[in-house]
């Protein structure tokens, strides 16, 4: 079993805490063996656009 590094872990709670605080409601947090150690990569996401609902992508419905 791999020994838990306790400062990484607060490091990482203190980034979710922080981002939290910020007003971030959401968070996905990954981790990956591509990146080097010690990186942080953030990536937005601004939500899913329904393809089934015309309203979100700006088409009236029905009314003219």
């Amino acid at each position: 079993m791999e020994k838990i590094d306790e400062a990484k872990v607060n490091d990482l709670v203190n980034m979710i805490d922080n981002k939290m605080d910020s007003g971030i409601s959401r968070l996905g947090v990954a981790f990956s063996d591509k990146q080097e150690e010690g990186i942080v990569k953030e990536s937005h996401y601004h939500g899913k656009k329904d393809s089934w609902n015309p309203g979100v992508w700006g088409e009236c419905h029905g009314e003219r």
